[in-house]
């Protein structure tokens, strides 16, 4: 006889969902206490850290950026990086001239460009951005932190868009 087999009694629909959320926490608790004894922090503090900038026509605003780098992040960056995706303005010339550590073409296409940057950079540590990015001034040292922690495999900015005395923050 099979009557009753695959239903559940009547008290199960009730604790169900009460039984699979002490689970979760469970589960939860548990991983936080394996990562807490099993990934001890990893000293970063001498990691250096390669900007690699994607461009493709980008002569006007990539001076002022790799000028930026240079004089405003503290501790300042390894190495900037400027890979050209077939920019047929004055793109290559510019970054060379601003001051580059390496300027290196790849096909086109921002995918393309970035792993061509990765590919090429001497660093720990790699920060990409636009060419007309500005990363908060302890950039190298916020990612020194967050890379830290072994359970970190990618991090970020908040973005923040200023135009004049106005600003877009997202």
């Amino acid at each position: 006889n099979t009557a009753g087999y695959g239903q559940a009694h009547p008290h199960m629909s009730f604790w169900m969902p009460v039984l699979q959320q002490v689970l979760e926490v469970l589960l939860s608790t548990l991983v936080d206490i394996f990562y807490a004894h099993v990934c001890e922090p990893v000293d970063t503090t001498s990691w250096k850290v390669s900007v690699v900038i994607p461009v493709l026509n980008e002569e006007k605003c990539l001076a002022d950026t790799i000028s930026w780098l240079r004089t405003h992040l503290q501790p300042c960056c390894h190495e900037i990086i400027v890979v050209d995706g077939g920019s047929t303005d004055r793109t290559m010339e510019v970054a060379r001239r601003a001051g580059a550590t390496r300027v290196i073409s790849a096909g086109r296409g921002r995918a393309a460009q970035m792993n061509a940057g990765a590919a090429a950079a001497t660093s720990e540590l790699l920060m990409f951005l636009h060419a007309d990015t500005r990363p908060p001034t302890d950039a190298v040292a916020a990612l020194r932190r967050e890379f830290s922690d072994p359970r970190t495999v990618l991090t970020g900015f908040r973005t923040a868009i200023t135009v004049g005395t106005k600003h877009l923050r997202f």
